[in-house]
């Protein structure tokens, strides 16, 4: 899940009598410092499309496994200061997908999968803001869609998330409300987020990683439309003449572990699922695509120790 700007955070504090209470610090990574994390990524999607001469095909299937070391290389930090400026390289790239499609869309399926494993020692720039939005840009030939996913991974890294900057104990909650990602064209979609100050506990870092304390935050979110309005149109279908209409919804786990001593992510795990039933058509009503699709991701970042 893509964690985006325009965040409202409501806090409350509902902790066991007798905790102690404890800063939760934020990550400030210093020029010249490098990062590494092991990522993992599983994702399944079923989509189904349906035309004005084509009634609805079979469900279309595919599968998608990732595995890659990033390597996070902290650059001077531009104007404003309070941004972050980042080169990310995938230092090592596995990749496996199988698609339940037509024979004639199998070398489409073959070049993606070539085109996720070229991304092993490609790097692309990042420029994050307070808030972990940001955008990333890449080497020419890179695939596109790696940037959207660097920028989503980041933003979970080096968000906010909205914990409070002041002590607390465990048993502490607080949520917010984000902006949805574009991959669904329907306006006023955000996630709900909800955040639980669990626990103290040892990190579970990679091996190697020396033994820290971290606080463990669990995370619950919602994906829904905001308001009831009809127009559910974005701003850029409709400047093309188009109008979109349907549904959307998804949630979401997810638990981090944040060093108490660094503020950074030692680990992160999330399971989302998504659902959309969405219908694009001409403001004159003649032509339209009706599109269902069922996404569910399963990643996981873990902090690694630097090489010797």
């Amino acid at each position: 899940m893509l964690l985006l700007a325009g965040a409202a955070v409501f806090f409350a504090q509902t902790a066991a009598a007798g905790e102690k209470p404890v800063l939760i610090p934020s990550a400030q990574p210093a020029p010249g410092q490098v990062l590494r994390y092991a990522l993992t990524l599983h994702t399944t999607a079923k989509t189904n499309r349906e035309t004005m001469i084509q009634d609805a095909a079979s469900d279309v299937g595919a599968e998608l496994s990732f595995t890659a070391v990033l390597r996070l290389e902290v650059l001077a930090a531009p104007q404003p200061p309070s941004a972050l400026r980042l080169r990310v390289t995938y230092e090592r790239v596995t990749v496996s997908q199988r698609a339940d499609a037509p024979e004639e869309s199998a070398g489409s399926d073959d070049q993606i999968s070539r085109r996720i494993a070229a991304l092993q020692g490609k790097s692309f720039e990042c420029l994050l803001d307070a808030s972990g939005a940001g955008e990333c840009q890449g080497e020419k030939g890179a695939l596109p869609a790696a940037a959207d996913g660097l920028r989503g991974w980041l933003g979970n890294l080096f968000g906010p998330r909205g914990i409070p900057r002041r002590k607390i104990k465990p048993g502490a909650h607080w949520q917010e409300a984000r902006e949805a990602g574009a991959e669904i064209p329907l306006r006023d979609l955000r996630w709900l987020r909800r955040f639980t100050f669990a626990s103290e506990e040892p990190c579970l870092a990679a091996a190697g990683a020396p033994p820290q304390t971290c606080a463990l935050i669990r995370m619950s979110s919602v994906l829904a439309r905001k308001g009831n309005g009809r127009d559910a149109t974005p701003e850029a279908f409709r400047a093309k003449g188009l109008r979109t209409a349907g549904t959307a919804g998804g949630s979401g786990e997810s638990l981090l572990r944040i060093s108490l001593s660094t503020g950074l992510v030692v680990s992160l795990s999330e399971s989302a699922t998504q659902s959309s039933d969405v219908t694009i058509a001409a403001a004159s009503g003649e032509n339209r695509i009706r599109t269902r699709s069922e996404l569910k991701n399963d990643t996981s970042l873990t902090l690694l120790p630097n090489p010797r």
